[in-house]
């Protein structure tokens, strides 16, 4: 359940997948989308660390939980209570909300999520429409701050089949608005964080 500042509830998000346990290849498509992990809520056994390695990843400072989520659900099925039994304070000045940083890491995660997968699960193929618009979700979140992310959106946008229009067409609303924040600098970028920001505050879900 997501509480605001004062302690309101303000909503919560639908679960990516039903009560039950759940295979890798059931998990992991869902978990490359984003993290579908609550950390306040997660029971590990020890073996499973031990497996996949214990400790969280270095290069990740601000989604370490996603990854080590994603590399034990990669190799050990996973399994979801019905039940809500934690609550998410979210205010703009957390360290894991959308920020430029978290956005360059995500960007980062994305090639390392893709390679770990090939690793565990060479037999799983993630089809390219989820690729591209998991990569477009991640360009948005970068934003225009520095010139290498901005140079990295224009390359991830261009690998998409038939360019950056017709991947827009084809219905990657967040491509489509990571393309205009190139174009309007950070200024068109503020207003899209800060839009954004206001819907998830108040429990709205957008298509970007």
């Amino acid at each position: 359940m997501f509480i605001d500042e004062h302690a309101n509830r303000i909503g919560s998000r639908p679960p990516a997948l039903p009560p039950g346990i759940h295979p890798p290849e059931r998990f992991v498509p869902a978990m490359l989308r984003r993290n579908i992990v609550p950390i306040a809520t997660v029971l590990v056994r020890r073996s499973a660390y031990e497996a996949v390695g214990p400790t969280f990843d270095a290069r990740f400072p601000h989604i370490y939980d996603y990854e080590m989520w994603l590399r034990i659900g990669a190799r050990f099925p996973v399994g979801r209570l019905d039940v809500t039994d934690a609550e998410w304070r979210r205010h703009g000045a957390q360290s894991s909300y959308d920020g430029h940083e978290r956005g360059a890491e995500l960007l980062a995660f994305l090639e390392h999520a893709e390679q770990l997968v090939a690793r565990e699960l060479p037999e799983l193929c993630i089809p390219e429409r989820r690729r591209r618009y998991v990569r477009g979700r991640r360009l948005l979140s970068a934003g225009p701050r520095r010139r290498p992310a901005r140079r990295q959106r224009r390359r991830g946008a261009l690998r998409a089949p038939g360019g950056p229009h017709l991947a827009a067409a084809r219905g990657q609303p967040r491509l489509a608005l990571a393309l205009a924040s190139v174009a309007c600098g950070r200024r068109g970028h503020r207003v899209l964080r800060t839009v954004r920001h206001n819907a998830r505050r108040n429990g709205l879900r957008l298509p970007f």
